[in-house]
C-alpha cells in the first residue's frame, strides 16, 4: 500500500467521530463555532468613501466595501470636528426592518459624536440600501415565512461584515483602534452579542432592548420542525458569557413585553461584569430617549475613555 493511502486512511480514522451524525453533546462541543463567523482577511476590502454631509460639528462619509459572499455593504462613517483625533469609535447598529439611516440610529449617534466619538453604522444584510426587495418589511414577512436559515445567514453575514468593517477603519488615522465599543437596537444587539464574543477588538459592548433564547421572542418557532436547531447558532444567549472579562450594559424596555423575560434570561447567564438599567418605555420607544443614549455615554466613557 502506498505511503499517500496510508496517510489518507489515517485521516479519515481521525475524522470519522466528528463526522458521525446524530453527534452527541460531546461531539457538538467540537464543532468550531468561529468559524461560521471567520474570513479571509487577505480578501481585499476595495473601500470607497465619499462625503455625505457636513456640518459645523462632523464630516459624514459615505462608505462602500466587500464583504464575504460577495456582499458590498453600505455604511455611515461619522467624525467629530471638535477635540483632537484619533477619536474613539463605536459601531451603532440598527434593529430588524431599519437602517443605517433610522431615527433611532441617528438619534443616538448624534449625541454619541457631540461628545467625542466617531460613529460607524452599516446596514445589516437585507436591509436599508441592501434591500433589493424594496419592502421594508421584507425580514419580518421572511422570519414570519418560517424562512430560518435565511436568518441564519442574515445574522452571520451582518456579523463578518461588521468585522470587516472595522478591518476597514483600523487604516483610518481617525480611529482610535484600542478603543471601540458597540451599540446595538434589537437585532443590532442580537448580532452585536456574537461580533462581540469572537472579535475582541470591542472592548465595551451597549445591547439596547435586546433579549436572547429566541423560542421566547419568537414563540411561533416552537411550532417549526428543527427551527431551534437551525438558529442555535446565532442566538445570543449561546454568545453572551464569552464577553467577560470585557464588560457590557443592557438597556431594556419596562413596557417591551417582547423582549422582557428574554432580557433577563441573556442578562443572567451573562457573566460580570455586567449592569442592566430598566427604562420606562417600549422597545420602540427606548432608543430614542435622551435618557437611554446618556447611560450608553456614561459607560462607554468610563470603559473606553477612563473617565471616571
Amino acid at each position: 500500500m502506498s505511503k499517500s493511502k496510508v496517510l489518507l486512511i489515517l485521516i479519515l480514522i481521525i475524522l470519522f467521530p466528528l463526522l458521525s451524525f446524530p453527534q452527541t453533546e460531546t461531539q457538538e462541543n467540537l464543532i468550531p463555532v468561529d468559524a461560521f463567523f471567520g474570513y479571509d482577511k487577505r480578501t481585499e476590502l476595495n473601500a470607497q468613501e465619499k462625503i455625505k454631509k457636513e456640518t459645523e460639528n462632523y464630516i459624514q462619509y459615505y462608505v462602500i466595501y466587500e464583504s464575504i459572499n460577495d456582499k458590498k455593504v453600505t455604511a455611515n462613517l461619522t467624525i467629530p470636528k471638535s477635540g483632537t483625533p484619533p477619536y474613539p469609535l463605536i459601531i451603532y447598529e440598527h434593529g430588524m426592518s431599519e437602517s443605517k439611516d433610522n431615527e433611532q440610529v441617528w438619534f443616538g449617534s448624534e449625541m454619541l459624536v457631540n461628545n467625542g466619538f466617531a460613529v460607524f453604522s452599516i446596514d445589516a444584510d437585507y436591509h436599508g440600501e441592501r434591500n433589493i426587495s424594496g419592502d421594508k418589511d421584507f425580514v419580518v414577512k421572511m422570519i414570519a415565512g418560517g424562512h430560518f436559515y435565511r436568518m441564519r445567514n442574515m445574522f452571520i453575514q451582518t456579523a463578518v461584515d461588521i468585522r470587516r468593517g472595522i478591518d476597514y477603519l483600523s487604516k483610518n488615522k481617525n480611529i482610535d483602534q484600542e478603543k471601540i465599543g458597540y451599540v446595538g437596537i434589537s437585532m443590532g444587539g442580537m448580532i452585536g452579542v456574537m461580533v462581540s464574543a469572537i472579535d475582541e477588538r470591542i472592548k465595551a459592548p451597549v445591547f439596547i432592548v435586546t433579549a436572547g433564547n429566541f423560542t421566547e421572542i419568537f414563540p411561533f418557532i416552537r411550532m417549526v420542525p428543527d427551527a431551534d436547531e437551525i438558529l442555535k447558532i446565532i442566538d445570543p444567549i449561546h454568545y453572551i458569557q464569552r464577553i467577560s472579562p470585557r464588560p457590557i450594559l443592557m438597556i431594556n424596555g419596562l413596557k417591551d413585553t417582547m423582549m422582557l423575560k428574554g432580557a433577563k434570561e441573556l442578562f443572567n447567564i451573562a457573566n460580570e461584569p455586567k449592569k442592566i438599567i430598566w427604562v420606562d418605555a417600549s422597545h420602540i420607544g427606548v432608543p430614542l430617549k435622551e435618557e437611554t443614549i446618556k447611560h450608553c455615554i456614561e459607560f462607554l466613557e468610563k470603559i473606553i475613555k477612563n473617565k471616571k
